[in-house]
């Protein structure tokens, strides 16, 4: 199987904590839905309030890649929600056990 597992971390900009957080909980929903999603949940750090984490699991790098560049949801984000974004890293992970 070539599944995808992601961590994809995002901090807020300061004072854009609860801009991004809403931002951020409306791609959840379109996101469990599209075809090869099979975990795509979002997080708040209980220790940083601007630090947000999704845990992403793919049925195969190509449905994440449709997620990522034709996702209507994801787009929107890329476009408007953005600018409440201080950093993001993203880990694109292998399961070893």
């Amino acid at each position: 199987m070539n599944e995808l597992h992601i961590v994809a971390v995002l901090y807020a900009k300061h004072g854009q904590e609860e801009q991004l957080c809403a931002d951020l909980t409306a791609v959840v929903a379109p996101s469990q839905l599209e075809e090869g999603s099979l975990r795509y949940e979002l997080f708040r750090d209980k220790r940083d309030a601007r630090r947000f984490v999704f845990l992403e699991h793919w049925a195969d790098s190509a449905s994440q890649e449709k997620h990522h560049t034709e996702g209507k949801h994801i787009l929107h984000f890329q476009s408007h929600g953005v600018s409440a974004v201080e950093k993001i890293e993203v880990y694109r992970l292998d399961r070893i056990a």
